[in-house]
């Protein structure tokens, strides 16, 4: 503003033949020097206002981001899986009544269940473990299913030992699996045959459980353990999974998952558990 006050001067003088001194503008250049002053400090102003808020904004979206995990991390305790009571009652009277019958196998049937539950009540904190640690836990579950049952229920797993380490989400295959054996024994012929097979493709995890009961219908009703299962995949993968009920060739549920499951949200959610 003191500089162009000044080159104005100069013109004028310049083209109207006055003369010129910037002693005699101290009083323009003293304005000046107010207004720019107050034009400055007012712009500073602003612009500290502006940081202030922005500042503020982004810790209002820290605060969001970890009430929103803290909000997952609750969803995802709500919705854990855990094994079902009318499972405990039948089976504890299936090693009743096999005390007397074979002490042996009632021994390692409770045993069996004792390790199923004590995973199901685990408060690791942790929403994933290996494949290895869920395939362990399912054999208890399908043993168990197999004493109570006898000749009436036959399981088959089959996961090659290279996928033993990827992580899959904690219970995913025993509340599925559950519902299988259910559906199998509701068959025609009165004897369940279910199928656990684990394969990679390329960058997806492809989980099938297959059972010989009536197919899925057209409207299914999902119960518990489906929903459990959908709302714990929606949360812990977004939209990046899929879940199909499938009845030809073979009656199966397939769970498609990316194999690489510890994404940035994940490990955030995990981390605080």
């Amino acid at each position: 503003m003191v500089l162009g006050t000044e080159l104005s001067y100069l013109i004028l003088s310049a083209f109207f033949d006055m003369d010129y001194s910037w002693v005699i503008h101290l009083k323009q250049i003293g304005i000046n020097s107010i207004v720019l002053l107050i034009v400055c400090s007012s712009i500073v102003l602003y612009e500290w206002q502006k940081t202030r808020h922005q500042i503020n904004a982004i810790q209002q979206e820290v605060e969001f981001v970890k009430l929103n995990r803290l909000k997952k991390q609750a969803e995802l305790q709500t919705i854990q899986a855990k094994v079902n009571p009318h499972f405990l009652y039948n089976s504890l009277n299936a090693i009743a009544g096999l005390i007397g019958q074979d002490g042996a196998k009632a021994e390692s049937m409770t045993l069996k269940l004792a390790q199923l539950y004590r995973y199901s009540l685990a408060q690791s904190g942790d929403h994933f473990s290996s494949i290895e640690e869920e395939l362990n836990v399912v054999k208890n579950y399908l043993e168990i299913e197999q004493v109570r049952f006898g000749k009436r229920f036959k399981f088959e797993m089959i996961c090659e030992q290279s996928l033993f380490d990827i992580q899959i989400p904690r219970f995913l295959l025993q509340p599925l699996l559950e519902n299988a054996v259910k559906h199998g024994l509701s068959s025609s012929s009165g004897a369940a045959l279910v199928k656990l097979h684990i394969r990679r493709k390329q960058s997806n995890l492809d989980i099938a459980i297959y059972d010989n009961g009536q197919p899925f219908p057209v409207d299914i009703n999902c119960g518990y353990g489906f929903k459990s299962t959908y709302d714990k995949l929606k949360l812990l993968y977004g939209d990046n999974y899929q879940i199909r009920l499938i009845n030809h060739p073979e009656k199966h549920i397939g769970v498609y998952l990316p194999v690489k499951v510890v994404l940035d949200e994940i490990e955030l959610v995990s981390k605080n558990a």
